[in-house]
């Protein structure tokens, strides 16, 4: 019978959780581009790479501002430029050094800062924790993930929800459409009441669309010089399309007014405004100029009850939001050590498997073989006493195997004084003659005779 102890020690050597990550802050975009993955394409790269390179779980993230390939593996030496290379090869790419590597407890660390945006371009923004969400989801489809990766991508969500509960990380205004929308509820409390007139309907007002529409807008009014892009921006945020025509006449309709549009001069002036004024009754106008060049003539602040803040505006208030962020991720560090420490709790625990599979194996399989003796010297009992019988004992077992398997797995997670810990658990396997799978005896031979490679931190 082989010891508990060195069999834990066999398994924590056996495996690698890897993550080779290309992003903004490494690659460009002409490389980045080359390198990007289809969704179409993530079932069969990451087949391609599981069985090439002999990993036992792969996960493939990419979006417009990074790729990543999360595996995990039994020890293999340069494993990681293995995976790389057959990457370009499945690419039918030249091989290139557009690759970080980060290993344990650093590939889950790097996984948890990705899930809250504390790696984003734009820090703190939520897109990434949907993109992540849909990369397991395609992962999963292929049955190329297993319950390790499964585990991590789950403490990586949970982490990223705490992060932005408990810090203002994704609570400030980090991009002009954004600040333009902040401002608009810094002006009017609740959006719902007001009318909002976008102009233009390219990406930036698309944004300022979306944003609108978290924050409650329910009265959204489009209008642009291409009536198509119009409709297509109104139906999709659930607005009203005006004609361009009258533009002076859906002024006066408008109580906030976004513009973003490519004109290159002014498309609203103050000769255009004064005389709209009286005809509103002087009720109060905001403008918001998200256009270089201006698409809102200067001129417009000196006119009575009309307030109108440009671009540069916005970029003070998106600079002193970016520093409230950065400080926010200081904050978020501690919860990501939190998790690392979790995750690093839970390995551990797993370490317990196979002697806790054993013990509850042989206690189930020992209550089992009497019972099936016992009801058939019981012939005459209904099928329902028969029941409460197996129900009783079934319950029975359940109750005595629950304080040890609580017990067990409390040792192996438990990092103070582990070797004494285990003594425990080695009393256990004598205890119940526990026979442990004959692959994890050698494993733990190989252990003994010096021939597993370093340990790591993770099981399979």
């Amino acid at each position: 019978m082989v010891r508990a102890m060195e069999t834990i020690k066999a398994f924590l050597q056996g495996k690698q959780f890897i993550v080779l990550s290309s992003d903004y802050k490494t690659t460009p975009v002409s490389q980045r581009e080359t390198i990007a993955v289809n969704d179409s394409d993530i079932s069969s790269l990451s087949t391609y790479l599981r069985n090439t390179c002999e990993l036992d779980e792969v996960l493939i993230l990419s979006t417009c501002n990074r790729i990543e390939i999360y595996f995990i593996v039994t020890v293999q030496k340069d494993i990681a430029n293995k995976v790389i290379q057959a990457f370009f090869t499945y690419k039918n790419l030249p091989l290139q050094n557009l690759f970080i590597v980060k290993q344990d407890e650093q590939a889950l660390s790097h996984l948890l800062c990705v899930s809250a945006g504390l790696e984003s371009m734009i820090l703190g923004e939520t897109q990434i924790t949907g993109q992540l969400k849909n990369a397991f989801n395609l992962a999963n489809k292929a049955k190329v993930v297993g319950f390790v990766l499964h585990k991590a991508f789950q403490l990586a969500l949970v982490t990223a929800k705490k992060i932005r509960t408990n810090t203002n990380i994704s609570r400030f205004a980090v991009s002009v459409s954004f600040a333009a929308v902040e401002l608009a509820q810094k002006i009017f409390s609740d959006l719902a009441k007001q009318k909002v007139l976008l102009i233009g309907a390219g990406e930036v007002a698309e944004l300022a669309a979306l944003h609108l529409q978290k924050a409650g807008c329910q009265r959204l009014m489009v209008t642009n010089r291409t009536l198509a892009s119009a409709v297509t921006l109104a139906e999709k945020f659930n607005g009203i399309v005006l004609p361009y025509a009258t533009l002076e006449k859906n002024i006066e309709e408008a109580d906030i007014i976004i513009a973003s549009t490519g004109a290159d001069k002014a498309i609203i002036t103050a000769d255009m405004l004064e005389p709209c004024m009286p005809r509103r009754k002087y009720r109060p106008l905001f403008l918001i100029d998200i256009s270089v060049p201006r698409n809102i003539e200067n001129a417009c602040h000196h006119i009575e009850d009309v307030y109108l803040y440009d671009i540069d505006d916005l970029q003070t208030v998106v600079d002193g939001n970016l520093d409230l962020r950065r400080q926010a991720a200081q904050e978020a560090d501690l919860f990501v050590q939190e998790s690392v420490e979790a995750w690093k709790k839970w390995t551990r625990s797993l370490s317990a498997l196979p002697v806790l599979k054993a013990f509850r194996t042989q206690v189930k399989d020992t209550a089992n073989e009497e019972l099936k003796h016992a009801l058939k010297q019981l012939s005459h009992l209904s099928p329902e006493d028969k029941q409460v019988v197996t129900t009783m004992l079934t319950r029975s077992v359940n109750k005595i195997l629950h304080s040890p398997s609580v017990k067990l797995k409390e040792y192996a997670s438990n990092r103070e004084a582990l070797e004494e810990k285990w003594q425990a658990v080695d009393l256990l396997c004598d205890l119940f003659s526990l026979s442990l799978p004959e692959e994890k005896k050698e494993q733990a031979k190989n252990t003994r005779e010096g021939e597993v490679s370093p340990p790591l931190r993770l099981l399979p």
